[in-house]
């Protein structure tokens, strides 16, 4: 069975990467598809922590396919343009990570242990920038070629072959070393050693 377009009207058409979170049943998943000719995301599903990127965690609004948006200003949905230009995507438990052609990560959804990598650990309702700290400073991670999204924690892969790691890190899942268990809540170069 093919999927239902926008609104409900066609079919999904041109899919470049896929991605599917599935919660902690399969009553709680959302599903991503990648538009190759736009590089817009459109979601469907469960919107419990906003993975939709509507702005909202509404999910009953959103039987078929919506595009996941971007350019949100004072919360007006009116100012919403959508996410355009992405090139891969990654979905985790809650939340979803996207790679744009400029090589900079976006992310949204739950953000309870620091998965999303903006530096708190709110729930985002539209995609915000995975940043880093360059001398105690926030900053755009950037040059990434790969991204993969885990449970509740984020990896990503930089052209120079550094990976990057962040939120939960209760079982040291992150791999920073032997005894590490805390949470990151932006991009941490993982240890080449």
């Amino acid at each position: 069975m093919q999927v239902l377009g926008e609104g409900g009207i066609g079919y999904l058409q041109n899919i470049l990467d896929v991605a599917v979170s599935c919660g902690f049943d399969q009553t709680n998943g959302a599903s991503y598809a990648l538009e190759a000719d736009t590089g817009y995301v459109c979601a469907w599903g469960n919107n419990q922590y906003g993975q939709l990127g509507q702005g909202d965690a509404d999910d009953s609004a959103h039987p078929t396919p919506v595009k996941v948006l971007s350019g949100w200003q004072d919360g007006d949905p009116d100012s919403t343009t959508p996410l355009e230009d992405i090139v891969a995507i990654s979905a985790g438990c809650y939340h979803v990570l996207a790679l744009d052609n400029e090589k900079k990560v976006w992310a949204w959804g739950k953000g309870a242990s620091g998965q999303l990598g903006y530096g708190g650990t709110a729930p985002k309702y539209e995609p915000v920038q995975v940043e880093k700290l360059v001398d105690g400073q926030p900053s755009p991670l950037t040059n990434i070629v790969y991204i993969d999204a885990g449970f509740n924690h984020s990896t990503a892969i930089d052209e120079d072959g550094n990976f990057w790691v962040w939120g939960e890190n209760g079982l040291g899942q992150l791999g920073l070393g032997q005894g590490d268990t805390t949470d990151r809540y932006y991009a941490t170069p993982m240890p080449s050693d």
